[in-house]
């Protein structure tokens, strides 16, 4: 677990729904958000998720430290929303890897309902490097 924590950059942001009807709406933003993994407790996981002025947190329980992969979205959130986050440490990823994501994604059930690409002010420029893939739900009240 301990490989996760620390910097990240989303790279891609996917939004999932649970019809099967496959809607992608693609869009590209400027910023890049910046995402910090900390484990404050054995069984919590925290993640600052940095976007131009805004600053949100997410807790996440670590249900079973036998199966680290496995977190729990705990405390309040703004809504009911399923996504997953592709972060790499650098600002981009090569795009045979997003590729495999998605892939990978589509093979486990999940719907993609709108990618937004960020990290694309270099465009020009690809970078390999670690790839971590977060899937969480935002619980909206």
């Amino acid at each position: 677990m301990l490989q996760v924590l620390g910097t990240w950059h989303a790279v891609e942001i996917i939004q999932h729904r649970e019809n099967k009807a496959q809607v992608i709406g693609r869009t590209k933003v400027s910023s890049c958000p910046t995402l910090v993994l900390s484990r404050p407790e054995a069984h919590i996981i925290r993640l600052l998720w940095t976007e131009k002025a805004v600053i949100v947190q997410y807790n996440f329980f670590v249900v079973d430290l036998n199966r680290p992969g496995y977190w729990v979205s705990s405390g309040a959130q703004n809504g009911s929303e399923l996504y997953s986050v592709v972060m790499a440490r650098k600002k981009q990823l090569p795009h045979e890897e997003i590729t495999g994501v998605h892939k990978m994604l589509a093979a486990r059930g999940f719907v993609t309902y709108s990618v937004k690409e960020a990290c694309r002010d270099s465009a020009s420029a690809v970078f390999a490097g670690s790839l971590l893939l977060v899937t969480f739900v935002t619980l909206l009240l």
